[in-house]
């Protein structure tokens, strides 16, 4: 294979694990079960699928916990996002379908040219097949976005702030998710310092040698966050120890399981 082709399929490679979002992996159920008709009772495949969708939303009980809502907020919250999903179950149903088609088409194509022969009229159209699957996704995480002034709706306006952080967090370790101001030098500086701190926490083979490790990753996130920013983080992790239990309850109220019954 030569190095152009290598090129090619280590961007394609990139492009179809970023496809690999929590939403994307939401499977349909299979098996003997069929929902039964408890009233608002929602299927296994439903469930997952809301749950992905929470999760690239940043949405989860963990993140309604630490925005600060309560057993009554999370369950508007989530009211409206249950209502958005409803509504667009068909376009999103499309999308993951338009998605997976130009996956699959660009995996095959990668496949063919990592086991030859040299195929030119493959090779020449490798990028439009890339380009197809990066629109593909670029479609369904824009419908996905739909969902946010729904939510913002039931959100105050420090909230608002917070859940915005989280969106944009991707990457960061997950107490950095509700830093609301969290600059771009100081996200990649905490990345850097989590790689490294994970690394010489990896290699360590002394108590001494892992105590230095974490006091090399605490001297850094305290150079690069503010007082403020710290705050915040304290704040959210109290939020998650107090409201967590209550916003668990709501996502059971609002997501229950169907009753299932043994198909014939």
């Amino acid at each position: 294979m030569d190095r152009w082709v290598r090129i090619v399929a280590v961007m394609a490679g990139v492009v179809i694990g970023a496809g690999l979002g929590a939403d994307s992996v939401a499977q349909e159920a299979t098996g003997g079960e069929t929902a039964a008709a408890q009233e608002g009772g929602l299927d296994r495949a439903t469930r997952d699928r809301i749950r992905g969708l929470r999760r690239q939303l940043g949405l989860a009980n963990e993140d309604l916990a630490a925005l600060g809502c309560s057993q009554v907020d999370a369950k508007e919250v989530l009211g409206a996002l249950r209502t958005w999903y409803e509504t667009n179950e068909a376009a999103l149903a499309s999308a993951r379908a338009a998605e997976a088609t130009a996956k699959a088409a660009l995996r095959d194509a990668l496949r063919k040219v990592r086991i030859g022969p040299r195929d030119q009229a493959l090779l020449t159209r490798l990028p439009a097949l890339k380009t197809a699957y990066g629109s593909a996704l670029r479609q369904r995480y824009d419908l996905v976005k739909t969902a946010v002034p729904a939510v913002e709706a039931k959100l105050t306006a420090s909230q608002k702030s917070l859940w915005r952080a989280v969106r944009k967090s991707s990457g960061l370790p997950r107490k950095y998710r509700y830093v609301p101001d969290i600059t771009t030098a100081q996200s990649q500086t905490l990345r850097v310092a989590h790689r490294t701190r994970v690394r010489l926490l990896a290699a360590a083979k002394t108590g001494a040698e892992m105590k230095a490790a974490e006091a090399a990753f605490a001297g850094t996130e305290q150079r690069t966050l503010s007082a403020g920013q710290r705050e915040a983080i304290a704040t959210a992790k109290a939020n998650v120890r107090l409201l967590l239990a209550g916003v668990e309850a709501a996502s059971k109220e609002t997501f229950p399981v169907a009753t299932t019954v043994e198909s014939p």
